[in-house]
C-alpha cells in the first residue's frame, strides 16, 4: 500500500483557517493516526510530525472552546493523539496550565461528545505522569455540583468520569487520592446511588459504605 504523506505546515495552515479546511485536515489527521497505531508505528506519525513543527499545537488549541462546537470535537480528538505522542509530554503539561478554564467550561456543560472527550483527554494526561494527575485534581473541581447533575443523567459521560477516577487512583499517589476523597465524595456517592437505581443489588451497599466512611 502506498504511504500517505503528511505535511505539518499544510496541516497547521488548514486547521488555523477554520471551517471546512480545518474539518478536513482533522479528519485526515485522525485517519493517519489510526493507521499509525494499526501498523505498530511503521506508518507516518502525524502527531510527531506536527509537534516537531509546532510544539505548542497552537492551531489545534484555538478550537478547544464551547463556542466552536463544530470543530471542537475534532480538535479534542487530535489533542488526545498529540499529548499521547512520545514528544507530547510537555504539551500535556501546557494544556493543563493554559487551557484549564476552557476545558472546565466544556466539562461542566452537557455538550455530549465534547464533554466525554475532555474526560478522555484527562484520562490520557493523568496516565502520563503523577505530576499530571496532581495537576488535574488541583486545577479542576471534580466534585462540582453542575458536573454531579450532568453525570446523574448522562450514562456515557458517567462511565468516562469513573474511568478518570480509576486512572487517578491508580497513580497510588497520596496527594491525588486525598484530593479525590475530599473533592469527589458527594459525586461518587451520587453516581453509585444512581447506578444502584439502575441495578438495585449491585451498588447500593457500596454507596452506603462510602457514605459512612
Amino acid at each position: 500500500m502506498e504511504e500517505v504523506e503528511f505535511d505539518a505546515r499544510d496541516f497547521a495552515r488548514a486547521v488555523g483557517s477554520g471551517g471546512s479546511a480545518a474539518t478536513g485536515a482533522f479528519r485526515q489527521f485522525r485517519v493517519l493516526m489510526e493507521k499509525h497505531h494499526e501498523s505498530d508505528g511503521t506508518s507516518v506519525d502525524a502527531a510527531a510530525a506536527y509537534l516537531e513543527y509546532r510544539p505548542g499545537a497552537d492551531e489545534v488549541l484555538q478550537w478547544i472552546d464551547v463556542e466552536h462546537k463544530s470543530v471542537c470535537v475534532a480538535a479534542l480528538r487530535a489533542l488526545i493523539y498529540l499529548v499521547n505522542a512520545k514528544t507530547g509530554k510537555s504539551l500535556a503539561r501546557s494544556v493543563l496550565r493554559n487551557s484549564s478554564r476552557r476545558l472546565y467550561n466544556i466539562l461542566t456543560n452537557d455538550i455530549g461528545r465534547m464533554t466525554r472527550l475532555v474526560l478522555d483527554l484527562f484520562i490520557t494526561i493523568s496516565r502520563l505522569s503523577v505530576p499530571n494527575a496532581r495537576d488535574i485534581t488541583a486545577r479542576f473541581n471534580l466534585g462540582d455540583k453542575d458536573l454531579i447533575r450532568l453525570l446523574a443523567r448522562n450514562s456515557p459521560t458517567r462511565s468516562a468520569f469513573l474511568e478518570l477516577l480509576a486512572a487517578l487512583l491508580s497513580t497510588e499517589d497520596h496527594a491525588v487520592i486525598v484530593s479525590i476523597l475530599v473533592k469527589t465524595r458527594r459525586m461518587v456517592i451520587s453516581v453509585l446511588k444512581d447506578l444502584g437505581n439502575e441495578r438495585p443489588n449491585a451498588t447500593a451497599g457500596t454507596a452506603d459504605t462510602f457514605n459512612r466512611g
